[in-house]
């Protein structure tokens, strides 16, 4: 099974951090990044928050094999 990772911004602390890196939201716009599972149920591995006290965007992610 293949794992789906997803990255993008958001504007509030309302997502649900899981074994996050960074588990509280900084600044205006933080970067979210998540990798989940489907293999009949979605789990979710991780998410987290990546950001400073500025306005943080992804706009792109890259993942080795």
């Amino acid at each position: 099974m293949a794992n789906i990772y997803v990255t993008g911004e958001v504007a509030s602390n309302t997502f649900p951090t899981v074994n996050p890196v960074q588990p509280f939201f900084n600044g205006s716009n933080d970067i979210l990044h998540c990798e989940a599972r489907s293999n009949r149920q979605e789990i979710l591995i991780y998410s987290t928050y990546f950001g400073s006290w500025g306005d943080d965007q992804a706009k792109a992610i890259a993942v080795g094999c």
